[in-house]
C-alpha cells in the first residue's frame, strides 16, 4: 500500500508581510536540527531543473549545495532537496519557492515538505498505520516562531 502524505505551510516576516526566502528556510531548519545530507550523500533538484522528478544524488558538500541552491533562488526556480531529521532516517523532500516564482504559479504555500522514507507512524497494526502528523509539525514549524516570522497557514494531508 502506497501512502502519500505531506504538509504545505507559508511563512512570512512580521515586519514586511514577505515570504521567508528558500535558502533561509533552509538555514534555519539546519539550525534546529534538518540535515540535508544522509550518509554524505545530497538528493536535490540541480540549476536549470524545475521537475521534481528530475532530482539526483550526489555526495557533495552542504557548501557547494548551498551554493547551487543560492544559483537557483535567484533564478526563481523549484527547489527540492531531502531533508532528515538529526541522525534519524526520518524525513521528507523539501519543495522551496521564491515568492516571485510563488506569485506568478499562484501556489499559496511556498513550503512544501513531502514526507517520504522511514516516515514516522502511529496505529493499531500495518493496516491502519498513519503518519505521526504531530512529530513533523512539532519538528517543522516551531523553529519558525522567531526572529520575526510566524506560520501564517499550514495545511496536512495524507493519501493511502
Amino acid at each position: 500500500m502506497s501512502i502519500s502524505a505531506s504538509i504545505d505551510f507559508r511563512v512570512i516576516q512580521s515586519n514586511t508581510g514577505k515570504f521567508i526566502t528558500p535558502i533561509k528556510t533552509l538555514e534555519i531548519l539546519m539550525e534546529y536540527g534538518w540535515s540535508l545530507q544522509r550518509d554524505r550523500y545530497v538528493y536535490y533538484l540541480p540549476l536549470g531543473k524545475d521537475d521534481p522528478f528530475d532530482c539526483i544524488s550526489e555526495v557533495i558538500s552542504i557548501e557547494s549545495l548551498l551554493k547551487i541552491l543560492r544559483k537557483k533562488e535567484t533564478q526563481s526556480e523549484l527547489i527540492v532537496v531531502s531533508s532528515t531529521w538529526k541522525d534519524t532516517n526520518i524525513g521528507g523532500s523539501l519543495f522551496l519557492y521564491d515568492e516571485k516564482k510563488a506569485l506568478e504559479d499562484s501556489i499559496n504555500t511556498p513550503i512544501g515538505f513531502s514526507i517520504d522514507g522511514s516516515r514516522k507512524k502511529i496505529g493499531i497494526g500495518s493496516a491502519n498505520e498513519m503518519t505521526d502528523v504531530n512529530w513533523y509539525l512539532e519538528k517543522l514549524l516551531p523553529v519558525f516562531n522567531k526572529n520575526g516570522m510566524y506560520i501564517e497557514y499550514f495545511e496536512y494531508s495524507e493519501h493511502i
